[in-house]
């Protein structure tokens, strides 16, 4: 691939995920990608097939880089106590609010996912392992080991998403009528209540 054919398909992914993070999948039109990115729509068939290809390719690249700002050390987590192991988990997770800027539109466009599920989304996360998920089934197995598999799965994903609640909509927290000072001091005494209600509904549902 040349500089410049990899500079185009550079543009189209940034543009693509600008485009998906504003109107989904499916609001997405590929004019509006070609345009942004100064690039002719037949560029995205060639690099990416069509554009459920641009599509897999930007939600690969979002997950990357959120998991690459969770950075858990999976061995020190493993040698935890379940409660440890918990409040661990929730503060690195929570720190990522200080780089909420740098994952804004990676978010957006797995909000859209929340809201409705892609066929694209269901075959790359089947495809990719992803060491958050991974890191929450496990406490979420020390502390209710006999769940039955699919109960244990959607505790896994609740899980998940406590601390990305707050990290999504860090912007909206520090503006009022909330006025939370995000701050390192306040997103440990957010990472704190957080871990006591998160523990306490683990325990409560034994």
């Amino acid at each position: 691939m040349t500089r410049a054919s990899e500079f185009t398909r550079r543009r189209l992914l940034d543009a693509g995920l600008s485009q998906f993070a504003r109107h989904g999948f499916d609001g997405a039109s590929v004019r509006a990608i070609a345009d942004q990115a100064e690039a002719n729509q037949a560029a995205i068939k060639y690099h990416f097939g069509a554009k459920e290809g641009l599509y897999r390719a930007v939600l690969e690249a979002a997950l990357e880089r959120l998991e690459r700002l969770n950075e858990l050390d999976e061995e020190a987590l493993a040698r935890l106590t379940p409660a440890e192991a918990l409040e661990a988990f929730l503060r690195q997770s929570l720190s990522a609010i200080a780089k909420a800027s740098e994952i804004r539109e990676p978010l957006q466009v797995l909000n859209w996912e929340i809201m409705n599920r892609t066929a694209t989304f269901t075959e790359v996360l089947a495809e990719r392992r992803l060491p958050t998920f991974e890191a929450a089934a496990r406490i979420v197995a020390g502390f209710q080991p006999h769940l039955p598999v699919e109960e244990a799965r959607l505790t896994t994903v609740w899980l998940v998403n406590q601390p990305f609640i707050f990290v999504r909509n860090a912007e909206s927290l520090r503006r009022p009528p909330v006025n939370v000072a995000l701050d390192e001091a306040g997103v440990h005494r957010l990472g704190a209540l957080l871990t006591r209600l998160v523990r306490g509904a683990l325990e409560t549902s034994r």
